[in-house]
């Protein structure tokens, strides 16, 4: 059951958010085209503000999510209502903090942009994305429980309907009107019908979970929840520093443009980003039941195939974004949105070792261990914030890179493999270095050579050579992993559950016909 409630969960998201980058894709071209570049800039430093903003949440929805674990696989159903109970008033409280919070960030961001815009038009746009993140709060708790009873295909599915509606609208509307506040005023209400649907779609799967219960959360339970939650909004500081400062240094110190070309380079990563999440979210709480109802040595047996599992996704995705990543910006935005190579190396390294973490992410996050390492995430944002704003000025976009991997380097690469081995697992960190480095070696190579297949090809339409450059991208990678992999444990393990998993599928599929 865990397999195949992760199984729906990864195939529900994963498509979903395809589809969901096309259309994000889209919009963002249209925004670019008929707004400029210089107010794409703009956007991404108030979707970084926003996500500054989004600290006060504190991690209390991680910290809630772990909490429902146990009680749903014990089916404690008074538990549950009395943390979703918990976590609707929590919300309550930091809706509470975060408009209050945007109405002062709104007279003080405008003056970080260096162009001559309204100060009073830059804060009233500004306040349109908090009123976006405070309808992204409705019914939050619901959401949770689709999340901690392995069905966040319900989120999924809510989400990519909203997104559909929404970029339908926006691209009529800035093609007909080029409105900066109408597109965002359909972002808003497009946010707010998507939690609706939630919130009917939890009536008719939780109707026996009562929560207009009485009971409140234990005292001793509440103080280890405050504690993690502490932990967690530590976490979530440093998380900030290293992905939602970049753009407030560069329109800072190398301006809206440089700060646009980056945001439109950032929406390939973040998109690559959110595949991978999907697929690690839909395990989460899979694990998460895993580790409450069998052995350590069966879960580490697990994760080892999960970081496998990982490194194929990320060498694919290192190999293509790097190859494809010039050709699709040139077709998308045009010649004047091409980030130089240097920049390109530095921005793909980011993104081989940010997703490189996420195998061990999702351990922690299941296992709900933040407190050992709470202190270092302020450590790593005085850091990175401090090297960005030294480096952006002699070196631009590029500095601000180096600023995060070095950074990343310094702590995080080195600290959360061995809080997960040896508070979860139990084993020695070795092994998984040595994995990481044999890894990183094949994608180098997987890299190199299909740079070189490409460097042979003779010059084509621009549309040519995105679709010539994918095709060798899907083969050079995946067929070296196949040929390296393809008799160690892990993968069979990889290989067997998901064929498994495609014959019940296909079972299921075949008995519903049949009735039907």
């Amino acid at each position: 059951m865990r397999s195949r409630n992760s199984f729906v969960n990864i195939l529900v998201s994963c498509f979903s958010y395809i589809f969901l980058m096309l259309n994000s894709f889209l919009t963002r071209a249209v925004f670019s085209r008929q707004l400029g570049l210089s107010i794409a800039g703009i956007e991404g430093m108030f979707l970084n503000v926003v996500s500054m903003l989004g600290i006060v949440e504190m991690g209390i929805g991680t910290g809630i999510v772990y909490k429902l674990y146990k009680p749903i696989a014990e089916k404690d159903y008074p538990q549950i209502a009395v943390l979703l109970k918990f976590y609707k008033k929590a919300y309550s409280l930091i809706a509470s903090m975060v408009l209050g919070c945007g109405f002062v960030a709104a007279f003080i961001v405008p003056f970080l942009v260096t162009e001559d815009y309204s100060k009073p038009w830059l804060g009233t746009m500004f306040m349109m994305y908090v009123f976006d993140v405070l309808a992204s709060y409705l019914f939050a708790h619901k959401r949770a429980m689709f999340i901690a009873d392995q069905k966040n295909y319900v989120n999924t599915l809510a989400h990519t309907g909203g997104q559909l509606v929404s970029c339908i609208l926006q691209v009529t509307s800035l093609t007909l009107f080029h409105s900066y506040f109408l597109y965002l005023i359909i972002k808003v209400t497009c946010t707010a019908l998507e939690n609706v649907f939630i919130a009917l779609w939890y009536r008719k799967h939780y109707p026996h979970i009562d929560l207009k219960t009485t009971a409140e959360m234990d005292e001793g339970e509440r103080r280890g929840l405050f504690k993690n939650i502490k932990a967690l909004l530590f976490h979530k500081i440093g998380g900030f520093s290293l992905n939602s400062t970049s753009s407030m240094i560069i329109i800072n110190g190398a301006g809206s443009l440089a700060s646009g070309l980056y945001s439109n380079y950032m929406m390939i990563v973040n998109g690559l980003f959110r595949i991978s999440d999907q697929v690690f979210t839909g395990i989460i709480a899979s694990f998460g039941n895993l580790m409450n109802t069998t052995s350590t040595e069966k879960s580490y047996k697990n994760f080892k195939s999960l970081y496998f599992m990982n490194y194929l996704i990320y060498s694919f995705f290192t190999v293509s974004f790097f190859t494809l990543a010039t050709p699709f910006v040139r077709l998308w935005i045009g010649e004047n949105g091409v980030f130089p190579l240097d920049t390109l190396a530095l921005l793909t390294l980011y993104f081989y070792v940010m997703g490189m973490r996420q195998s061990v992410q999702m351990v922690r996050t299941s296992a709900g261990i933040y407190r050992p390492d709470q202190y270092l995430p302020l450590v790593e944002a005085a850091i990175n914030v401090v090297m960005g704003i030294i480096l952006v000025k002699p070196f631009g976009v590029n500095g601000v890179l180096m600023a995060n991997l070095i950074e990343m380097f310094i702590i995080p690469f080195w600290t959360h493999p061995y809080i997960i081995y040896k508070n979860v697992f139990f084993q020695s960190v070795k092994t998984y270095y040595q994995r990481y480095v044999l890894y990183a070696g094949i994608t180098l190579g997987s890299l190199l050579a299909t740079q070189g297949i490409c460097s042979l090809l003779p010059a084509m339409g621009r549309f040519t050579t995105l679709v010539v450059y994918a095709v060798i991208c899907l083969l050079v990678p995946n067929v070296v992993n196949l040929i390296l992999f393809h008799r160690t444990d892990e993968f069979q393990y990889l290989f067997h559950t998901t064929t498994g998993l495609l014959s019940q599928f296909k079972e299921a599929l075949k008995k519903r016909r049949q009735s039907a």
